[in-house]
């Protein structure tokens, strides 16, 4: 299966009314690794520069520009490839300012670093954006937009390819609606969505099997249920998005005998439990029982409040006694995947 992928991140702008960003460049970038090290996408970036510290390696430059022209073409190249190699999977990521045309017929736009409204330059038109989705060939389109007002950038009356796509699986999710700012953590060091979805790459790392885009919107709904704004998504069919981070040392082959050293089926339930509650925050008292058979642990759920699709974790009490084996271990890992009440 053939994935590529566009990921842009813009520090620089040159219109006096587009001051200059700080997490951009650091946000594509990281999510560039991710997706080549856990998504297995070909990745290009923009714009790009090759590392001489880190063997030439291509990685998103903070300081240089990226004009209208250049992300037009770059996103023709992705989602309208000449030639037979069609990808799979396209994804296009995008970092920096966006602008709101406001008038009889509003218009959003992805301000590129010649974007200058004065002269009637405001950057990448959604409006052909949703032609260029038409008309694609690549049958599984993800769309992430982390910039302010993108839920009018990819308001889904606009920037909805229409009845096309129920041939297609998409996934768009923007960072806020079309009123509000898309912040940055008080840290700097990455925007409020971009964070939520590095940490949503983790999931696959804790599980050991794909995150989708349905799992990925799910997990974003609780990570940000609090933010200071309210990301929007569309998803259309079922994508995998990311597996587990592939390391770099190949570990050696392992003996199908059972041993004394090895783990038996129930210490790796209890080893994927423990981390899937970790992910949760989920804190661990002492007084831990284990055997063969089953585990004992006294789990701290140090917030009470409900969330959606973890109902029966929440419900417990600030400490409770939890003694789980393998077949009950099925039955709250399917509650914590499930968008519902598990009672």
């Amino acid at each position: 299966m053939s994935r590529d992928a566009l990921v842009v991140g813009i520090n620089k702008y040159n219109f006096s009314g587009l001051s200059a960003l700080r997490s951009p460049a650091n946000d594509a970038e990281a999510i560039a690794k991710r997706l080549s090290e856990a998504g297995n996408f070909h990745v290009q970036r923009l714009p790009q520069f090759l590392d001489p510290f880190e063997n030439d390696a291509p990685r998103i430059s903070a300081n240089q520009e990226i004009k209208l022209a250049d992300l037009e073409k770059a996103l023709e190249k992705l989602f309208y490839p000449e030639g037979r190699s069609i990808p799979d999977t396209s994804l296009f990521y995008f970092s920096g300012h966006g602008l709101r045309k406001d008038g009889r017929i509003k218009e959003g736009f992805l301000a590129t670093s010649d974007t200058d409204p004065e002269l009637g330059n405001w950057g990448l038109r959604l409006k052909w954006l949703r032609e260029l989705l038409e008309e694609s060939p690549v049958r599984q389109q993800i769309i992430w937009l982390d910039c302010c007002y993108s839920g009018e950038l990819l308001n889904f009356t606009e920037a909805d390819p229409g009845d096309r796509g129920n041939t297609r699986d998409r996934c768009f999710i923007a960072a806020s609606r079309e009123f509000e700012l898309a912040h940055e953590n008080v840290s700097g060091a990455s925007s409020v969505l971009t964070s939520a979805i590095l940490r949503g790459f983790d999931l696959a790392d804790l599980s050991n099997q794909w995150v989708t885009n349905e799992t990925l919107v799910t997990f974003l709904r609780q990570e940000l249920e609090t933010a200071p704004q309210k990301f929007i998504s569309n998803n259309l069919g079922c994508i995998n998005l990311f597996f587990r981070k592939e390391t770099t040392n190949k570990q050696p082959v392992q003996s199908t005998v059972q041993t004394s050293s090895q783990p038996n089926q129930t210490d790796k339930l209890a080893e994927q439990l423990r981390a899937w509650f970790t992910a949760l925050r989920y804190g661990f008292e002492k007084g831990e029982i284990s055997n063969e058979h089953y585990f004992e642990w006294i789990i701290n759920v140090n917030n009470p409040i409900e969330k959606k699709g973890y109902n029966r974790m929440a419900r417990l009490k600030s400490s409770k006694l939890y003694r789980i084996s393998a077949t009950d271990f099925k039955t709250i890992k399917q509650c914590g995947d499930e968008a519902g009440d598990c009672s």
